[in-house]
């Protein structure tokens, strides 16, 4: 994740103080991964969803390996808040992927997503 990403993330959560339980779709074991970033990593109640299975796993998350745009695993309003990023663009189906989040989240609850921007070369 670049450097401007990670702030922005940061000052929106930290903005928004938020509460558990958290999910991160599209989740990347390490570091570098936003259930590390400074608002979320003093958050107890920490999940992660990816389709891939990682033989490492960050201590104090709990790691399932799943789909985004069938997330059945999940009750409705289940998280307070639910992070993604650098993951739609890649998602054949990501309006399901949004559904479902939409689905899961709390009322009043914090549906943070990063996607790339698009700099084409047309009028200004």
């Amino acid at each position: 994740m670049s450097p401007a990403v990670r702030e922005a993330f940061i000052s929106i959560l930290e903005a928004e103080q938020i509460s558990g339980p958290v999910l991160d779709v599209g989740a990347w074991p390490g570091p570098d991964g936003l259930l590390q970033i400074p608002p979320l990593a003093k958050l107890p109640d920490r999940t992660a969803i990816n389709l891939d299975e990682f033989s490492e796993h960050t201590s104090g998350i709990r790691w399932l390996r799943g789909n985004a745009n069938r997330m059945d695993m999940f009750d409705d309003s289940s998280f307070g808040c639910v992070v993604c990023n650098s993951v739609l663009e890649h998602d054949p189906r990501f309006w399901e992927s949004i559904g479902e989040m939409y689905r899961i989240i709390r009322p009043g609850g914090l549906l943070a997503l990063g996607v790339p921007g698009f700099r084409g070369g047309g009028a200004d």
